[in-house]
């Protein structure tokens, strides 16, 4: 271990080239960062942490729920799922409790479902496998009992599944007291075939279920198998699962950002609808399609062509199926739905339609039409672009876009983009369209508010969530220009700095926060999803680690020592199949079980961004992009001429 120790110590800190001719030392024995330094103590315990398992004969226990942290024995996350998360008529809510009703006193899941909805319902309960081998194990056990005070069902199901293999049984007997149930693996049709398993999952159907509402209890879920295939499995599970970060923190950072841009971008591989191409909101069975992360998912499939993770024809075909199915899916005056149905394309339930998720998503557009020039994608992202009526969403003269639209509501209830968020993109994409193209007076007219952390001044949203100045930033190159006598690159950089300051500032009072822990942003929280921010009132300890790794190309310096204590100290909890998941809170022991589509895309373009400045160079050259940009007034940041509009009375107001 000590051999292993100092290798690891040896590598964690080296000096490296970030950006350009910038070069960052890490090296412990600087005085610069000294506060970067472990002990290998410390790195001993997180070892051992790593590399235990627990073991019993022939047995592989999954989870037993005394970690309490929603991740399971193989460090696969877990959570709920429903089959429509916006119809409020049906639900699954879990939770980890102690129970003591005839067993000895542990911690326990507890599911409380309901299937009860006019449109049909069913939910459940998933846990990751991260891939383990069901050829090895002979059965699946678990215990299981009802509540008799809420009623529960007797009957449910139980699937096994991976990206191309789903089977299932239904398991029926529950009673309100305790019971084993051992299901034979070669019940599972054709399970024992499979040598990589990714998920098990409990549902609830509304056709079995009797109740339709009710409560049940589970525990040591667990697969039995011969010892010799056993010790394999738990070998294997050891090395592919548990040492993974182990592997990370050894690498230089070349290594380590290539790796976790590969892992991120797997979410778009993953996440996706195989007929219609459109990819999940969140890594959760049940979830519809988001405009948005469809649109990072486009330059996804680009960026992993260029990396050689797909081929061009593999990332052809994927971008072509997309557009193919957004010709036809539900849109109003060319905008689209926030959500859509992921199999046929349709209007999601109640979901409105968006102008900022549509933007998002025509960004993809056309930067896949810049990427595949002279074909079919060109062709379909030139028509959908020209589309789209911009001015229709104009709520006056004024020239503010509305932020949503209904069928059943209209622009009633919406608010307008008039203040500085993440809608940069949006009235560029609209000042540039060459169809319904909105006049470039809108550009000054939404507020600038400006805030100040310490010496700190920049221009962000009211609650200065980080995302608000990423997004834009993720697409467009601001360095050297100026927009409104801002460079809005260092207004980036000042407003992560800031982010990173708040957090040093309070770090007496929320665990989760520190020198090298921060990134406050909108992402779910321990009571869903927020828009976390570095003001007083917008913040509860919760941290994304997206908003922290999406700040890479403004800050590598603060970024990359970041991103390597963040694995250090909450790495086992945090990361998954996609790399860090969501969000997490220490000081309510809270761990997200979920990836977001828009994260893994903010993460992805912005690493790539850093490391080659692929989606900036594309992008640049965009003619529907370079005329909003040039009726936004954007200039080189060394010229005496700072505007190109006419009411400079607006310009940069608070």
């Amino acid at each position: 271990m000590n051999k292993q120790l100092t290798i690891i110590t040896a590598l964690f800190f080296t000096s490296f080239s970030v950006f350009g001719d910038v070069e960052l030392d890490l090296n412990p024995r600087s005085s610069s960062v000294k506060s970067t330094s472990f002990h290998d103590k410390n790195l001993s315990f997180y070892l051992s942490k790593l590399t235990s398992h627990p073991i019993n004969n022939t047995n592989f226990l999954i989870d037993d729920f005394e970690l309490d942290a929603y991740h399971n024995h193989l460090g696969g996350s877990s959570g709920t799922w429903q089959k429509d998360p916006l119809d409020s008529n049906e639900d699954c809510i879990d939770a980890i409790i102690f129970d003591d009703q005839g067993r000895p006193k542990s911690k326990v899941l507890r599911l409380q479902y309901d299937v009860e909805s006019p449109q049909g319902g069913y939910n459940g309960f998933w846990t990751r496998l991260n891939g383990i081998d069901l050829t090895s194990f002979d059965k699946l056990k678990f215990w299981a009992r009802g509540d008799i005070k809420e009623g529960f069902t007797k009957t449910f199901k139980i699937e096994l599944k991976n990206s191309s293999y789903t089977s299932f049984v239904y398991v029926s007997g529950v009673t309100s007291k305790w019971k084993e149930f051992v299901i034979p693996l070669k019940n599972f049709q054709g399970i024992l075939k499979v040598s990589k398993a990714d998920e098990w999952v409990i549902v609830f159907e509304d056709r079995i279920s009797n109740p339709k509402v009710g409560t049940l209890y589970f525990d040591d879920f667990t697969f039995e198998g011969s010892r010799q295939k056993f010790e394999e499995a738990r070998k294997k599970a050891q090395d592919e699962t548990n040492n993974e970060l182990i592997n990370l923190l050894t690498m230089d950072n070349t290594h380590l950002l290539n790796t976790l841009e590969r892992k991120v971008f797997s979410y778009f591989l993953k996440e996706t609808n195989s007929a219609t191409g459109l990819i999940k909101d969140r890594s959760v069975p049940g979830a519809p399609a988001s405009i948005a992360s469809t649109g990072f998912g486009l330059i996804a499939y680009c960026i992993a062509e260029k990396n050689g993770w797909l081929t061009r024809v593999e990332a052809y075909q994927k971008i072509l199926k997309i557009l193919t199915t957004l010709e036809e899916a539900d849109k109003e005056h060319g905008y689209f739905y926030h959500f859509l149905n992921p199999q046929n394309g349709k209007r999601w339930v109640n979901s409105e339609i968006s102008s900022m998720d549509t933007a998002l998503l025509m960004s993809g557009i056309l930067f896949a039409g810049q990427y595949f020039p002279g074909t079919e994608i060109s062709i379909k992202s030139s028509k959908l672009y020209a589309q789209v009526e911009w001015d229709w969403m104009l709520k006056n003269k004024a020239g503010l876009l509305y932020m949503e639209w209904s069928p059943e509501e209209g622009f009633e209830k919406s608010a307008v983009w008039n203040m500085s968020a993440e809608e940069m993109i949006l009235y560029l994409l609209a000042m540039g369209s060459p169809t319904h193209p909105i006049s470039s007076h809108a550009w000054s007219q939404w507020k600038r508010e400006k805030f100040k952390e310490g010496e700190m001044e920049y221009i962000s949203d009211p609650r200065c969530s980080l995302f608000t100045n990423l997004y834009t930033q993720a697409l467009i190159d601001f360095r050297n220009t100026r927009v409104d006598l801002v460079n809005y690159w260092n207004n980036t950089r000042t407003a992560i700095l800031a982010n990173r300051d708040f957090c040093i500032q309070h770090k007496q009072d929320y665990k989760s926060y520190g020198e090298w822990f921060w990134g406050l942003s909108a992402s779910d929280g321990p009571n869903g999803y927020q828009a976390y921010g570095a003001q007083e009132g917008a913040h509860d300890g919760t941290l994304a680690p997206y908003a922290m790794i999406a700040s890479l190309p403004f800050a590598p310096e603060i970024v990359l020592p970041s991103l390597r204590h963040l694995l250090y100290e909450h790495g086992e909890q945090i990361w998954g199949p996609y790399g860090p998941t969501s969000a997490y809170n220490v000081d309510k022991e809270w761990y997200s079980k979920e990836y977001i589509g828009i994260d893994q895309g903010i993460m992805l373009l912005m690493i790539e961004n850093f490391r080659t400045e692929n989606v900036w160079k594309i992008l640049k050259d965009e003619s529907n992009i370079k005329r909003g940009i040039e009726k936004a007034g954007l200039i080189d940041s060394h010229s005496r001429r700072f505007a190109t509009y006419d009411n400079l009375s607006m310009i940069g107001r608070t």
